[in-house]
Order: structure tokens, then sequence, then C-alpha cells
């Protein structure tokens, strides 16, 4: 869906874990936030200023979201695409740009380390998503620039990353 300005579209209710990728050309706020059906606004899915594009993880809620709450000075676009929908990565090294959902061919087992860098100035928030769409504990929630390695959680089968610029990861 589409729309320019400030806006409150219907969505097809959203009942399970999904992807949301969202495009903005302005030069000012662009806000969105998920409505449920009881009229509730739920987590932010995007919070910036000027031209952007990104995808973000929307996990499966305990009530369906209807709506998109839009705050804009310019054209947007909304599209919902189920979370199996997310790129397959090669997970022993892969870059990307900006906030995106990534996907393993297969989840992790065993011990595995993930190593990740981002170069940009915002937030760089990193989460490991189950194939069944649970939300594991945040990996990496830093601003600016990062360079670190953790444990990456079993069953580990997509990644969301929020960041500003670009950043890597590398699974071993």
């Amino acid at each position: 869906m589409s729309g320019t300005g400030a806006a409150v579209p219907s969505l097809r209710p959203i009942r399970e874990a999904v992807i949301v990728t969202l495009t903005h050309s302005g030069a000012s706020n662009f806000i969105v936030n998920p409505v449920s059906a009881d009229g509730d606004e739920g987590y932010l899915w995007a919070n910036e200023i000027g031209d952007w594009t990104g995808t973000i993880f929307q996990a499966k809620e305990s009530v369906a979201i209807v709506a998109a709450s839009v705050e804009a000075d310019g054209p947007w676009t909304i599209r919902i695409a189920p979370l199996a929908a997310a790129p397959v990565v090669n997970p022993r090294s892969y870059a990307g740009s900006g906030s995106a959902v990534v996907k393993f061919r297969v989840a992790s087992q065993g011990f595995k380390r993930i190593t990740l860098t981002h170069d940009g100035e915002a937030n760089f928030i990193v989460h490991p998503i189950e194939s069944n769409g649970s939300e594991g504990y945040l990996l990496v929630n830093e601003i600016g620039r990062y360079e670190g390695t953790k444990v990456l959680p079993k069953g580990t089968r997509y990644l969301s990353v929020v960041a500003d610029g670009d950043w890597t990861i590398k699974v071993s």
C-alpha cells in the first residue's frame, strides 16, 4: 500500500510473525506504528528523518494488527510479507546496509559464534529469531560503530538488524 502524508491505512490483519518493508521520500519525520484491533499502537516500525527504506521484523501479537499509523511529509509505502520471504544469506560472511531481516538456509545448531560489525552513527540492534518467529534476546544494542563476537543462540533461523550504516555478519 502507499500514500502521502499522515494517514492510518487499514492492513490485512496480521496474526503471525512477518517482515515489514517501509519506504519514505521526504525531508521530515517518518514515523510508523502498528495498530491492533483493540486500538493500541505497538512498538515503532520506523522513526526516521528524511528519505528512508528499511525492512523490520514484526513478531506475532496477541491481538491482530489491523492498521498502521503513519506520520510523513511525503510519499510512503508499506509492504507486508511472510517471515519466510526474508532473503537467504550466507552466514559465513554477509554484508548489508540499513535495517533488514535476513534468513539462514537452516537454523543454527550447536555452539556457534557470530561476529558483527556496524559503521553507522545511530542504533545497531540485532535480534535472533527462530523458525517459528519467536524472537530471542538481543545480541547487540549499541549506538554508533560496533565490532564484537557473541554466541549465536541455537535454533536461530533469522536475524533482525536495525542499523543506519553498513554492517557485516560472520558465523563460525
